[in-house]
């Protein structure tokens, strides 16, 4: 575990102990992730600046990319338009099923619409001798 929180073993902690110890580790998660947030943004900025899609160094690979997520308004209309589109819409399936079909159609229906989200991910670098 992190050298950022003490270790300890749950097994050997009394009911309101535990509770102190999650409201402590959320306080916790809540800066981490305030933190996280902040310092990607910034990463996420440098690379468009840069007009990049990867920076690597020694140590890390940071990569920029777009997340497309299909959001369905109203399903049994959304059904009723890829119908009418010739698309076969089985009934009863999940529509997440149908989201790569909706995703490329998006422009042309009503009850559909994808949203893009740009973000950054960061890779540790294997050593030379790890691989």
């Amino acid at each position: 575990m992190s050298n950022l929180i003490e270790p300890v073993v749950i097994e050997q902690l009394k009911p309101f102990e535990i509770a102190e110890q999650v409201v402590k580790l959320q306080s916790v998660k809540k800066e981490v992730d305030s933190r996280l947030k902040e310092m990607k943004a910034s990463l996420l900025e440098t690379t468009k600046s840069l007009d990049v899609l990867t920076l690597k160094t020694g140590s890390y690979t940071i990569s920029r990319a777009t997340r497309s997520t299909v959001k369905v308004l109203d399903k049994k209309a959304l059904s009723k338009e890829l119908e009418s589109m010739n698309v076969e819409v089985v009934y009863g399936m999940d529509m997440d099923y149908m989201k790569p079909v909706v995703k490329k159609l998006v422009d042309d229906l009503d009850n559909a619409e994808v949203n893009e989200t740009e973000y950054v991910s960061i890779r540790i670098n294997k050593k030379k001798e790890d691989k």
